[in-house]
């Protein structure tokens, strides 16, 4: 897995493709009806972005010819310049939106780095292994878009080959006799080392789907199942920039409806640690002005900047899913807000997103400052 975006190098990243991008925000459709929605939000998609200036085909190529497996993760944020276009998948769904002919909307990324409002969940099961996208919603299955290994595949494929090397006598599935063990016995291996090698190779199918699957931007992964299964695929992971836990109140993860409501128990811990009570408790004094958040962070004095993840493109699913790439007021509102807080993120400031609900007086940003001096009221 290549490195995880941080705000920093995000921004470093997106606006160095100049000033005439085209950007647009692709949802995984959650209804999925035989990948229809798909079709017609990459058909509309297109037609938005035909009469932008520039060359533009490899993008429009690139969204006419996805199909659901193609959508590994809840959504994507495309960048098109210069006849070449990027890709950056998200945790989170954005809202569907395209802007053309001005820098790229990286703000969406960059929140969706920073947010907490979904996690990862892999089961690590010979029976059943899963990987999830959780969220307080529920559960979204991406164990087929990702190419969560079967372990009987891979024993049956592991099979004729055991076969061979044991001089097998015997034609189908190996036996649990005494005369199986005599085989592997006698070129001094046993059946349950062939077992480990087979277990070692579903541990390691789990982990390449896992390091070749998640979006960049993925922050945390809980493991879930057979506690020594889940370490072993933790360990061949490597060196990886997401967070990992072990999550015992799932149990072994057969129970959706339990694991669901753990995960939901888990994101709603995490969010309220990251600051709700501290925004609520919040002196006027620590705040910075609303007008004054531009200039406090070209002078590197914002500590923390505080973004409503709807104000910044992203949101949870809407029951109707309806994805019109011809509101422009939508992608013009997010990079109005994204040039409000660049010279923040590039002074070093930390970025927290949460709920708008929970940002006072229905902002959308709020910043506390890095100095006592530099003190408002938003």
């Amino acid at each position: 897995m290549t490195n995880r975006f941080s705000p920093a190098n995000i921004h470093e990243a997106l606006t160095g493709l100049g000033d005439n991008v085209v950007s647009v925000l692709l949802p995984r459709p959650h209804m999925q009806t035989g990948g229809e929605k798909l079709r017609i939000a990459t058909k509309n998609a297109a037609q938005a972005i035909a009469g932008c200036p520039g060359d533009h085909t490899q993008l429009i190529d690139r969204l006419t010819a996805l199909e659901m497996s193609d959508m590994e993760s809840a959504g994507s944020a495309f960048f098109s310049a210069g006849g070449d276009f990027h890709e950056v998948r998200l945790n989170n769904p954005p809202v569907a939106m395209v802007a053309s002919d001005q820098e790229a909307m990286w703000l969406p990324v960059l929140v969706d780095a920073s947010s907490r409002n979904s996690a990862w969940a892999v089961i690590v099961d010979r029976d059943q292994p899963k990987i999830y996208r959780a969220t307080a919603r529920g559960l979204e299955d991406f164990s087929d878009t990702m190419s969560v290994p079967d372990y009987d595949e891979i024993e049956a494929r592991r099979e004729p080959q055991l076969d061979v090397l044991f001089h097998s006598a015997s034609s189908g599935r190996r036996t649990q006799g005494h005369g199986s063990f005599a085989k592997f016995h006698s070129l001094g291996t046993t059946q349950e080392q062939e077992e480990e090698k087979t277990e070692e190779v579903f541990h390691r199918r789990i982990a390449d789907a896992l390091k070749d699957g998640l979006p960049r931007t993925a922050r945390k992964v809980f493991f879930v199942g057979d506690e020594r299964g889940a370490g072993h695929v933790r360990a061949l992971l490597g060196d990886v920039t997401f967070d990992t836990d072990y999550l015992t109140s799932a149990g072994d993860g057969s129970d959706a409806e339990r694991l669901a409501e753990a995960l939901r128990n888990e994101l709603e811990t995490e969010r309220r640690q990251l600051g709700s009570d501290t925004l609520k408790d919040m002196p006027p004094s620590g705040l910075v002005a609303d007008g004054d958040v531009e200039t406090a962070g070209q002078n590197g004095r914002i500590e923390t900047v505080w973004i409503s993840d709807e104000a910044a493109g992203l949101r949870e699913f809407a029951d109707d899913e309806y994805f019109d790439f011809d509101d422009p007021d939508a992608a013009q509102q997010v990079l109005t807000l994204q040039r409000r807080i660049a010279p923040a993120v590039l002074t070093g400031a930390n970025v927290h997103v949460i709920p708008g609900a929970l940002l006072p007086g229905g902002k959308r940003v709020l910043a506390t400052a890095r100095y006592e001096k530099q003190v408002g009221r938003s």
